[in-house]
């Protein structure tokens, strides 16, 4: 689609490599996320760590799991995925960056939660490509003189 899709500088793959999982494999563009193996504040600590990038100007992502084992219980599980969210959430607001996703397996209470922050959500990779191509193209013709 014509988008670029820069390469990570080497001291901000070795800083993504320290929040993967230690079977991950070195962190390239687009990111692996270990093959699901990743809980939910694992997933937004990478995606926000993409927005501080000054090379990268917008994201594609899977919404992140829904998955939190660490948290001993569910009400635990369920706090610490509400957290992940809100920050995921913020995202954009707070790095000015445009944040698409993926939708593949998402729960209802995810999928209102994105809704409700007018975060995107698609069923398909093209479909990601498609609406951040549809934004490049309209941050061109927004800095055209008039």
């Amino acid at each position: 689609m014509g988008l670029d899709v820069p390469e990570f500088k080497e001291a901000d793959q070795r800083r993504l490599k320290e929040v993967m999982p230690p079977h991950a494999p070195t962190p390239k563009n687009p990111v692996d996320f270990a093959a699901g193996g990743m809980e939910t504040m694992e997933e937004v600590r990478v995606v926000e760590m993409l927005a501080s990038f000054d090379y990268i100007d917008g994201i594609i992502t899977n919404v992140p799991t829904e998955r939190n084992f660490s948290a001993p219980t569910l009400v635990g599980q369920q706090k610490t995925l509400l957290n992940g969210f809100d920050i995921f959430t913020r995202i954009t607001e707070k790095y000015g960056k445009p944040v698409i996703t993926l939708s593949w397996f998402v729960s209802d209470l995810v999928s209102g939660i994105l809704r409700s922050a007018h975060i995107p959500m698609y069923d398909t990779p093209v479909d990601c490509a498609l609406a951040m191509y549809a934004l490049v193209r309209y941050a061109e013709i927004k800095k055209r003189p008039n």
